[in-house]
């Protein structure tokens, strides 16, 4: 045990990100101090060498901590014996990893670099975390050139170095190294070493463009400093102000360019529907610059019939569809006009906006013909799997229907703004009517009394629901008692002993807007 990362043991491993704003490559940090040297890319993992033995991250208790309590600037402390920091430095374009590295004096440190990445087996999502093959490992007057899926060099002069095919710990247990300077392996498990005998040591590798080692301990703290405190905040418990500024530094470093994405490894695409809620983090926190530069990258893969894509990746538009996106487009531009009163980009966007709403008119009207009388489906935009849930079957998720409403709620608003004559508010105010009146059925044919997930299904979703309260306002259009009943009703299993998404994260909001604080306290507490 320790000879491997945690998660090849079954156990789940936390990391973070590091990485400079807008740029396409981040780096990861594990909760032990192994780091990712870029997307799925190999890893370099800490070792300790004292009193005669080899220490890894299971014989000790490692900690966790960001410079300053809030920047992305991780550390890993292993109690006295050893404490890595990481930054990276650079711009969207080109930017440098650097890792520090501090032992006692009666401490050796070896740094292996391994096939492994940070990002655990069972993260699938577009690619798969786990083992990286490497091919080729060479080292020569200060620098390690690896050859994985990318190639990657690692600024760094070691006392002592040595390459293997075989698992790299095996020497390390016996305080030496393996005698190659560099090694090839056409299977991909190429592994090494580096000895190092100062006390602080620092590497540096660059993440795209090549750039110089840095051999200076300095952590960078000014422009994330100036990024982060633009906006003040003030509460009492300080942990949970460092989290938003922190949180606000994530979304900027896992952005590539002008697009927003909600994560680094699985979730590296752009959903128009994470890409407005997080907008709307940006638009509080001072960051309208990134919003507007989002809103025009994103306008620009507006389908000809004015649907909205789901997502784009680096393959383009994403051809499924899930009809929560019209409405999520028009509600970006929204809230980015709310902050900033920019008339000029809203103008700019107005077909495209004219577009999306035709776009959603003509969804809707497939379900207001005479066939679709007197049913729970009527005026409802088409089903579609924008719902996680119903990713084996499409359904008319109320989910969907939401985010309709708050975007024509939005482009009513938009319109009465710019002063033009359509009049959009009597579309909304229709769509309005026909989605409480689906409800209602939908709750009287499935015989229940909670606000389901989707109109066929019945179905109980709490944390779907809650985006009725935010972003779209209408919990007081909503039927009150079944409304209250729905999150009633996940209050009767919420802290029972399970496993909790990130999603219920949503719960904690919608019980304060309810009037129910000690309930939405003891939930985040859980």
């Amino acid at each position: 045990r320790g000879d491997w990362p945690r998660y090849l043991y079954g156990e789940q491993s936390y990391w973070t990100i590091v990485g400079a704003d807008a740029n396409p490559v981040e780096a990861l940090v594990s909760e032990d101090g192994a780091v990712e040297l870029g997307n799925a890319r190999c890893s370099i993992e800490p070792f300790v060498w004292k009193d005669g033995r080899l220490i890894t991250w299971s014989d000790v208790k490692p900690a966790q901590s960001l410079e300053r309590g809030d920047l992305p600037i991780p550390s890993v402390a292993w109690g006295d014996l050893l404490q890595m920091t990481a930054w990276v430095e650079g711009d969207a374009k080109r930017s440098t990893l650097f890792v520090r590295y501090r032992v006692p004096p009666s401490a050796r440190l070896y740094l292996a670099i391994r096939p492994l990445q940070v990002n655990t087996r069972w993260q699938f999502l577009k690619r798969t975390g786990g083992v990286v093959k490497i091919s080729r490992i060479i080292y020569e007057d200060g620098r390690v050139d690896v050859d994985a899926d990318e190639h990657i060099a690692i600024n760094a002069k070691p006392q002592a170095f040595g390459a293997t095919t075989n698992n790299i710990v095996d020497f390390l247990r016996k305080g030496a190294l393996p005698n190659p300077q560099s090694i090839k392996d056409e299977n991909g498990y190429a592994s090494a070493a580096m000895r190092f005998d100062s006390n602080e040591v620092i590497i540096s590798v660059p993440l795209n463009a090549p750039g110089p080692p840095n051999p200076e301990s300095r952590i960078p703290n000014l422009d994330w400093s100036t990024k982060l405190d633009r906006v003040v905040i003030e509460l009492p418990d300080k942990k949970i102000a460092d989290s938003i500024r922190t949180n606000l530094a994530y979304i900027l470093i896992n952005r590539d360019g002008a697009a927003i994405q909600p994560g680094s490894r699985s979730y590296e695409r752009s959903w128009i529907r994470d890409g407005s809620l997080e907008s709307t983090a940006l638009l509080r926190l001072g960051h309208p610059e990134e919003v507007r530069d989002f809103i025009n990258w994103y306008a620009q893969f507006q389908y000809e019939d004015g649907r909205i894509p789901c997502c784009v990746g680096g393959a383009g538009a994403d051809p499924v569809p899930e009809n929560d996106s019209h409405g999520e487009f028009i509600y970006l531009i929204a809230e980015y006009y709310r902050h900033t009163h920019d008339r000029a980009l809203v103008e700019s966007l107005w077909p495209r906006i004219e577009k999306t709403v035709a776009a959603i008119d003509a969804l809707r009207h497939q379900r207001m013909t005479k066939q679709y009388e007197g049913t729970a489906f009527y005026g409802l935009v088409p089903e579609s799997i924008s719902h996680e849930g119903y990713s084996a079957k499409p359904m008319h998720s109320y989910w969907d229907d939401f985010f309709v409403l708050r975007g024509l709620k939005d482009a009513a608003f938009l319109a009465s703004e710019l002063g033009g004559t359509t009049n959009y508010a009597a579309m909304r105010d229709e769509f309005e009517r026909d989605l409480l009146a689906s409800i209602k059925l939908s709750m009287q044919q499935h015989h229940i009394d909670y606000i389901p997930g989707a109109a066929e299904l019945g179905d109980f979703d709490a944390t779907s629901t809650t985006i009725a309260l935010e972003p779209v306002g209408e919990e007081n259009a909503l039927p009150h008692d079944a409304l209250l009943r729905t999150f009633d009703k996940y209050w009767e299993h919420a802290l029972e002993p399970r496993e909790y998404t990130p999603y219920e994260w949503r719960i904690v909001g919608s019980l304060i807007r309810l009037g129910e604080k000690d309930r939405a306290l003891r939930l985040a507490h859980r």
